[in-house]
């Protein structure tokens, strides 16, 4: 990614660093949002929010109009929106635990970092690939990143959502 944006390896993690900005930003926010208009709804809108902009970022891609500052920003709110889900949801899923919600807490911890790590180990081959590809198109990473909108989709409408 780096070729098409013309930044160095090291500019490139910094201005991509501006992601976890909006993630970590977005999460402190989560509360707030949730006292005032109910877990469910924020979590719901956040989840529309995470699916429009991940498919607005596809899309800008397919067009030609990913700039770095297209992109910066499409995934700046993308994961701003996933900041509003991940916290809520995990209040969500403890709440009715009580007495043992620190022991729920650590477990949830565990298979999220333990599914990460194999997400991580399939994201890196695509990231591999991406980068021996003679394009350096940056498709290959938002069409990715956009299984996921469609997996959170499903898990929506199964959760009805």
């Amino acid at each position: 990614m780096h070729k098409n944006f013309g930044l160095s390896p090291v500019a490139l993690s910094y201005a991509f660093a501006f992601n976890a900005v909006g993630f970590f930003g977005a999460s402190q926010f989560a509360a707030v949002l949730g006292k005032r208009y109910g877990a469910y709804v924020v979590m719901r809108r956040a989840i529309i929010g995470f699916c429009l902009m991940a498919f607005s970022l596809l899309s800008a891609t397919l067009l030609g109009g990913a700039s770095l500052y297209v992109t910066m920003g499409g995934l700046f709110l993308t994961f701003g929106c996933l900041g509003l889900v991940l916290p809520t949801a995990m209040v969500l899923a403890l709440d009715k635990r009580g007495a043992i919600a620190g022991l729920a807490s650590s477990l949830g911890g565990g298979v999220a970092n333990d599914g990460g790590g194999l997400r991580r180990g399939g994201y890196g081959a695509v990231f591999h690939w991406h980068c021996l590809s003679d394009d350096h198109h940056d498709l290959h990473l938002f069409a990715g990143q956009f299984h996921l909108v469609a997996a959170g989709l499903r898990a929506c409408l199964h959760l009805g959502l």
